[in-house]
């Protein structure tokens, strides 16, 4: 095979290996069941929902930042 064969290989087999992966991530894909949505949800919420920012990722940025700025509504 020379240079050219193997560039037009490439070129088709590339984008077909892509959508392969691709549709087989798409097809495994885990859904929540309503009871985990239900309790990610409520998470998300009292994250936001903490001025202290204690449950936060970052939580002592939060805490000083909610010092500093009156809460939202």
């Amino acid at each position: 095979m020379n240079r050219t064969d193997t560039i037009w290989a490439l070129t088709i087999i590339g984008p077909v290996i892509l959508a392969a992966v691709i549709i087989y991530a798409l097809a495994n894909q885990r859904r929540l069941s309503r009871r985990a949505k239900a309790q990610q949800d409520e998470s998300v919420n009292d994250l936001y929902d903490d001025p202290e920012g204690h449950s936060s990722p970052a939580g002592e940025v939060r805490a000083a930042e909610a010092k500093v700025r009156p809460p939202q509504k």
